[in-house]
């Protein structure tokens, strides 16, 4: 839904996911620490997701970012709300 946000509106992600029996589908909001998805979809409509981030897009090696920022967006993420 990010990469093609200019289509996927909130009326076009509810339209696509409402096909779905929650519960039936997992999403994966794959770099919700810089660019959160839940947060532009009302927690992706009450389907289950994942709250990942990439740590590696090629090349760099080890685990480092910033910690605090990934907490509170894990947080957000849980209560439901974006700040």
């Amino acid at each position: 839904f990010y990469r093609s946000a200019d289509f996927w509106k909130e009326p076009q992600v509810f339209g696509y996911l409402a096909g779905v029996p929650r519960a039936k589908l997992w999403l994966l909001d794959l770099i919700a620490e810089s660019h959160p998805v839940w947060s532009i979809t009302a927690s992706f409509f009450g389907h289950p997701f994942i709250y990942c981030t990439l740590l590696n897009f090629g090349g760099r090696q080890g685990i480092s970012g910033d910690v605090p920022k990934l907490w509170n967006g894990f947080n957000e993420a849980l209560k439901g709300t974006a700040e």
